[in-house]
């Protein structure tokens, strides 16, 4: 790089990076992400690149972006769990019980459970 400090190289490609992330994952704090770890990985490997070119940098920078967002939805996707909204009222209803301080804990625990849901 030549003459170019590294917060010099980020504040010129940031707002590129930054966009294109968002326009994936329309999440403005996981697209700051993206582009900080897009610009850095681009600081690392500067002796490898034409900064000068900046039509190349602009296009380079762009797809990083879009496929590091890319890669960030997958990674998040995996770590999601899915219920069944059956199932949850299935196992909430298995104690059935006259008590009628019972019922009302369990009434009061399946509508936990479905606002938790909901949230999810």
């Amino acid at each position: 790089m030549n003459n170019q400090t590294f917060e010099e190289f980020y504040l010129k490609y940031r707002k590129i990076s930054r966009g294109y992330a968002y326009g994936v994952l329309h999440d403005w704090s996981a697209a700051d992400d993206v582009s900080q770890d897009v610009l850095y990985k681009m600081y690392t490997i500067k002796d490898g690149l034409n900064i000068d070119n900046e039509k190349m940098m602009f296009s380079l920078i762009k797809r990083a972006s879009m496929n590091k967002a890319l890669d960030y939805i997958k990674k998040s996707s995996s770590k999601h769990e899915f219920v069944c909204q059956e199932e949850v009222a299935a196992f909430l209803e298995e104690q059935n019980s006259v008590d009628a301080e019972e019922v009302f804990l369990r009434k009061e625990k399946k509508e936990f459970m479905y606002m938790v849901l909901r949230r999810f």
